[in-house]
């Protein structure tokens, strides 16, 4: 089975046009497809986002994705039934493997950016609650945000209290914790895109995890 994963699009749709892409048979998109979501002066982004969605349905018979932080108001629904939704949603693929979809980034060094933007959390609580919706049994698990020190880097930060610059890592330990508990096939992720030009890849033991953020590319399962 052939993937096209994509993430952070953040409306550059020209840069990623459908008739462009290279051939796969299951699309994953991890979210950031906007800049502003549904906010009034994200709109027009949004209707466009709207035409480039159809286009990719129109090329690849299945699509499925999930909202960023970026996708502010972002609904179910928001693209039609041929581009569905699957957050906080089992699918299962044509070879059989089971998906799951979820949007959680944390934010615990910026609180204030869980007010600012959608799908984000300061409260380990609901992390907690949003990622231990994941079954055990998932195959592929598509994510916006990474998992905690793999692929999660937001470039380097100073901290006054060392006086140091350091590498400031933003992803998610609840996906860490169920990764390393469960050891699903593949992670697609986003989120983090920082220093560097194409998508990166590692593995959490047997898992192997995928950054796509603002690139595309083709993984054959």
């Amino acid at each position: 089975m052939k993937l096209l994963v994509m993430s952070d699009i953040h409306a550059e749709f020209q840069r990623f046009d459908p008739t462009k892409l290279p051939d796969a048979e299951v699309v994953l998109i991890a979210g950031d497809i906007t800049n502003y979501g549904t906010r009034n002066y994200g709109l027009a982004e949004f209707m466009a986002a709207k035409v480039w969605m159809q286009k990719i349905a129109e090329r690849y018979q299945e699509v499925y994705w999930i909202p960023g932080n970026h996708d502010i108001g972002f609904q179910r629904g928001a693209f039609g039934h041929s581009t569905p939704c699957v957050l906080n949603t089992r699918w299962t693929f044509p070879n059989g493997m089971k998906g799951w979809g979820v949007s959680c980034s944390p934010c615990y060094d910026l609180p204030g950016l869980a007010k600012q933007w959608d799908f984000m959390t300061a409260d380990i609580e609901e992390e907690k609650r949003m990622y231990g919706l994941i079954p055990s049994d998932t195959d592929i698990i598509l994510s916006h945000s990474p998992p905690r020190d793999c692929l999660d880097s937001a470039g380097l930060c100073y901290d006054p209290a060392t006086g140091k610059w350091e590498d400031r890592r933003i992803g998610s330990e609840c996906l860490r914790a169920h990764i390393e508990a469960c050891q699903p096939k593949l992670v697609v992720c986003g989120h983090c895109h920082h220093d560097r030009p194409d998508g990166i890849e590692d593995w959490i033991g047997k898992t192997h995890v995928v950054n796509v953020a603002e690139t595309g590319k083709v993984i054959d399962l």
